[in-house]
């Protein structure tokens, strides 16, 4: 009824007794909802990797129903990031833009979360021929995690390595190996594959130069 807020100790008891896990009598929600929603997210990964944007794109709404639903905002987030990546897909790059900006608003609070729809956007930008407004996307995002003291090397990784594209195709040679240096630095601290993947993509072209 909203008139007590237990202990650990009582949710514990009365978990135990109920043979349900704390954290369901506490918040409703079952121990394999968080694993299925990344699975059904990873689904949809696939998918597209395999060029089945429509069935990518059911799997991602899907994952991210029923993460709203459950009031987990930053897999919300995550699923609505990658329905920025099917309308890139198919060419929609205002749709992808709209819903990375979306994705930005709603992490407000947390600008290290956001950040892989910060880049996202950013190469829309660029794709779209608005590279200096795309470097400075990036370059705002950066100032702003250093402003703040929040130095993620996942993050800052991730920012650094989709510089390198837009220096490098504007000729600012020596500030695009800038920013692959730093993201090659950052990267052994880095455990997530994709942001690797996606860095050493982008630094190569920069090595290869």
């Amino acid at each position: 009824a909203g008139r007590r807020n237990p202990s650990p100790e009582a949710l514990a008891h009365f978990a135990s007794k109920l043979r349900v896990t704390p954290d369901y009598l506490a918040t409703g929600r079952s121990p394999d909802l968080v694993p299925r929603i990344e699975e059904t997210y990873l689904e949809g990964r696939r998918a597209l990797a395999r060029g089945a944007v429509g069935g990518a794109r059911t799997l991602f709404t899907k994952a991210g129903r029923l993460a709203r639903r459950n009031e987990l905002p930053l897999l919300a987030a995550k699923t609505k990031t990658a329905l920025g990546l099917c309308a890139e897909a198919e060419g929609d790059l205002e749709e992808a833009i709209r819903l990375y900006l979306d994705v930005e608003s709603e992490l407000h609070d947390d600008p290290q979360a956001s950040v892989d729809a910060v880049a996202h956007r950013a190469r829309c930008l660029h794709t779209r021929g608005d590279i200096r407004v795309a470097l400075y996307v990036i370059e705002q995002r950066l100032h702003a995690l250093k402003a703040a003291g929040l130095d993620d090397p996942s993050a800052l990784m991730r920012l650094n390595s989709s510089l390198v594209a837009g220096y490098f195709d504007l000729h600012l040679r020596e500030m695009a190996y800038a920013a692959a240096e730093e993201a090659l630095a950052l990267s052994t601290r880095v455990e997530d594959p994709e942001r690797l993947a996606n860095m050493h993509i982008n630094v190569a072209r920069v090595l290869l130069e």
